[in-house]
């Protein structure tokens, strides 16, 4: 299923959005009359039908990407914008179980070759607490 972002536009014309590695995300444009001027590089953007940029990332690409469209009024005067893309890396999970009043340690860097910037805690342990370290 694509992930609808709402950005609003600033003077610039410009919109940012966010998804994660191997799924498409539509962008609303505040538009009725858009197309593409130059692609992203690491992935394709579309117009649909309702006018909204949908933006999907190349198979396992994460990183940063952005397209160029144009977006025009009534009387055909056409604005440039640039809609710049975070693509996140898909969620890692990771399962340790330990006894009653112990504690584990997981250096994720061990488990996985990472190359990343942030780890975000997605779900919260059951019975027990979790704490990131360095």
């Amino acid at each position: 299923d694509d992930i609808t972002e709402d950005t609003p536009k600033d003077n610039s014309n410009s919109l940012h959005c966010t998804t994660i590695m191997n799924d498409p995300v539509l962008v609303e444009t505040f538009s009725n009359d858009v197309s593409i001027s130059s692609d992203a590089q690491h992935g394709s953007c579309t117009i649909t039908k309702e006018s909204m940029i949908r933006f999907m990332p190349d198979q396992g690409y994460a990183g940063y990407d952005a397209c160029i469209y144009s977006t025009c009024n009534a009387s055909g005067a056409c604005i440039p914008g640039v809609l710049s893309i975070t693509v996140l890396p898909e969620a890692i999970a990771v399962k340790q179980t330990t006894g009653v009043g112990l504690s584990v340690s997981i250096r994720l860097g061990d488990l996985f070759n990472l190359d990343y910037t942030e780890v975000r805690i997605t779900s919260v342990p059951v019975g027990g607490s979790l704490e990131l370290g360095d």
